[in-house]
């Protein structure tokens, strides 16, 4: 390869060469056309990086037009899939030092695979020959491409830990491929320690179940066409898989046996770590709808291409069919939608999904798919593996981002599995931390485990209807209590980062099912000691009915949001006169039947209420000298008005460093008059 004093190429695409001499600046300016993509990859160096390229259609054109011709294919590529591309609008070149190059459109919702056909030489040194997706999961190459991967990992990844320690209570035994019926078995009957786990959705109609009433006859056998659609694909891949044994939460769990069921849940982290491997039916949005339907065939570009050489070959490009996100954020598939996937998904040994498109499949050691576009890529993605942290911090700030990111936008069938859907992830987080659980906080990391709020987009929250079938779940300063996403502070990784805390933890109490200690909490409640101030909450004149920003004691400096729907509920204090509070709109359901007293805040007059405040903490943030103040906001308790609070919200005051021109805006705490006491929160 030529050194960069002698290098001639094109530095608009770098000549589509990941490792070519072409200088880059030791650091990246503002406004750089270029990045190195570092995410999850700190102890790689730079030339083993996804380096990006910032560019405009505009740019590859005049590469072009200079004599570029990857640059006029890059062009023609765009124009191909997006006709109405502007010249001034911008993609990002991704080079990769072992994949092929990828082009990404704005917001990285779409990204575009180069590559050569099978058959065909490379267009390019470096450009990888890749095969055409089989048209139905069924198909022959499909199998063979799920055959292989689970045969490369078994007889080659070290990293790869055995499964088989422990078996689920029950499996379902699927016999040979056109046996009928399959049976349930207790796992003492089993030939060997190998099965497969299924992920899956259960959707919103009823899926086959085990009920008390049915384990018999479940045992005896459960002919293949009484199954639902998503199940029999199980069994046909397993089968074809050559495992003798299938897990399925809605058959080896008896459904309608409390206690079976908190003994089971509880396992489930266990269950999918053990399993040789997990099936997990990505595309599926119901146990009705399957996973192995055929596909619509994809549109590709296509493009005779002369090589340096002078020989003939193709070049080909396709929307990389489920486009390989960082596994840490959301995509549209169904199955990233259900609250108990993703514990399946960061537990499980070995991963096979079958995505709308293609099979991917993921391991501690390997991620490939049909397509074959995260083949050299893998490293530079998040697994979302749990590991050896390096520090107790570390899993706290794990655990921080998978809430946030990964967990609390899902859904559940039924909300009260949102805590024992993820007690096997915090199973190992306790044992790293050494830290009690409460309700989806730890301990050890109070009070800033409960500087979480409602993830907000702009414009008004949107709370949802009112529970139908209300229950408790967690108390009220958990995250868990509520629906929808949260956000939590993580800190830039700068040095001088960190926490300063307010507010002392002087007491932790809770219920906890010995069955399943990380489930659901009962009668938890949380007694801290630090600044407390009481004050008003009212909803600004210009605002209409229905909104949901609030302003401490009117000011509108101090923009503050809710967890939920407010209620106005009364309550009679010691001396007995008749008083108010506001309180959660669930809460106020499940706590006090007789919720005709209350009414609901947003939507009614009055448009204040009186709250309690407690200062929690400050994060810091040293490189931009940035400080940020979190206080919790408290109404009085529906069960103890007297006696103890519950959180309705949390204020985060933002106090820049400021200038002389532009002062730093003035703290609440020197604005309200805060005294140290103890409070008991519910």
């Amino acid at each position: 390869m030529a050194d960069e004093t002698t290098w001639n190429g094109c530095t608009t695409c770098r000549d589509m060469d990941r490792n070519c001499p072409a200088p880059l600046p030791l650091r990246r300016p503002k406004g750089a056309n270029f990045r190195y993509l570092t995410q999850n990859t700190e102890n790689t160096s730079d030339d083993q990086k996804l380096l990006e390229l910032y560019r405009t259609l505009e740019e590859f054109d005049d590469s072009a037009a200079k004599g570029c011709r990857k640059c006029a294919a890059i062009s023609q590529i765009l124009l191909f899939f997006k006709p109405d591309w502007k010249p001034s609008y911008g993609v990002t070149l991704v080079l990769s030092p072992s994949g092929n190059p990828q082009i990404w459109l704005p917001g990285r919702e779409i990204a575009i695979q180069l590559f050569t056909p099978c058959g065909y030489e490379p267009a390019w040194p470096g450009l990888h020959s890749l095969p055409d997706i089989s048209p139905s999961p069924r198909s022959a190459e499909a199998i063979a491409f799920a055959k292989e991967c689970l045969n490369n990992c078994l007889q080659d990844h070290r990293g790869c830990h055995p499964t088989g320690q422990m078996l689920p209570t029950r499996l379902i035994e699927v016999g040979a491929a056109d046996e009928d019926p399959v049976r349930l078995i207790e796992s003492g009957a089993a030939l060997t320690k190998e099965y497969v786990a299924l992920s899956y959705c259960w959707g919103q109609g009823k899926t086959f179940r085990t009920v008390e009433a049915t384990l018999q006859s479940n045992m005896s056998g459960i002919s293949i066409q009484a199954l639902p659609t998503t199940l029999r694909d199980a069994v046909y891949i397993t089968r074809q898989l050559g495992v003798p044994y299938l897990w399925i939460d809605s058959i080896c769990i008896v459904q309608d046996d409390a206690r079976d069921w908190r003994t089971e849940s509880a396992k489930m982290g266990l269950v999918y770590q053990n399993s040789l491997l997990t099936i997990a039916a990505a595309s599926s949005p119901s146990a009705d709808h399957g996973f192995l339907k055929n596909r619509t065939k994809a549109k590709e570009f296509s493009l005779e291409w002369i090589c340096d050489d002078g020989s003939a070959t193709v070049l080909r490009a396709r929307i990389d069919p489920t486009y390989h996100k960082s596994i840490w954020e959301i995509s549209e598939l169904p199955w990233n939608h259900r609250g108990w996937t993703l514990q399946e998904q960061v537990l499980c040994t070995r991963l096979l999904v079958f995505a709308d498109a293609e099979i991917q499949w993921r391991c501690p050691s390997a991620s490939c798919c049909e397509c074959r576009g995260i083949d050299g890529w893998a490293a530079h993605w998040s697994k979302m593996l749990l590991k050896d942290f390096q520090s107790d911090s570390d899993a706290y700030i794990y655990w921080h981002r998978l809430i946030e990111e990964s967990y609390s936008p899902r859904s559940f069938t039924q909300y009260r599995d949102k805590l024992p859907a993820i007690s096997g992830i915090a199973s190992i987080i306790q044992q790293q931390t050494d830290s009690t659980y409460l309700g989806g906080l730890w301990t050890k990391n109070l009070p800033l485990d409960l500087c979480w709020s409602r993830h907000r987009t702009g414009g008004r929250i949107d709370f949802g209807p009112p529970l139908s079938t209300p229950e408790y779940r967690a108390p009220s300063f958990s995250w868990a209590s509520i629906d929808g996403r949260i956000s939590y502070w993580n800190p830039c990784g700068c040095e001088g980062d960190g926490w300063v805390p307010r507010a002392r933890v002087l007491e932790v109490m809770s219920e906890i099912d010995a069955d399943n200690p990380f489930g659901q909490p009962e009668n938890a409640h949380l007694t801290l000691r630090g600044p407390v101030a009481s004050c008003v909450l009212r909803v600004p004149d210009h605002m209409p009915a229905g909104a949901q920003r609030w302003l401490i004691n009117g000011d509108e400096e101090h923009v503050c949001f809710v967890d939920d729907d407010l209620c106005l509920f009364t309550y009679e204090d010691g001396r007995g006169t008749i008083k108010e509070s506001p309180g959660r709109r669930t809460s106020t359901k499940f706590e006090r039947p007789d919720a005709a007293r209350a009414f609901t805040v947003s939507t009614n007059s009055p448009r204040e209420v009186s709250v309690h405040l407690i200062q929690l903490g400050s994060t810091v943030e040293s490189c931009n000298d940035y400080r940020c103040n979190y206080f919790m906001i408290l109404g009085r308790s529906l069960r103890d008005p007297m006696g103890a609070f519950e959180r309705i919200g949390l204020y985060a005051e933002d106090i820049p460093a400021g200038t002389a021109e532009e002062p730093p805006v003035t703290p609440l705490t020197e604005q309200i008059s805060f005294d140290m006491a103890t409070v008991v929160i519910r």
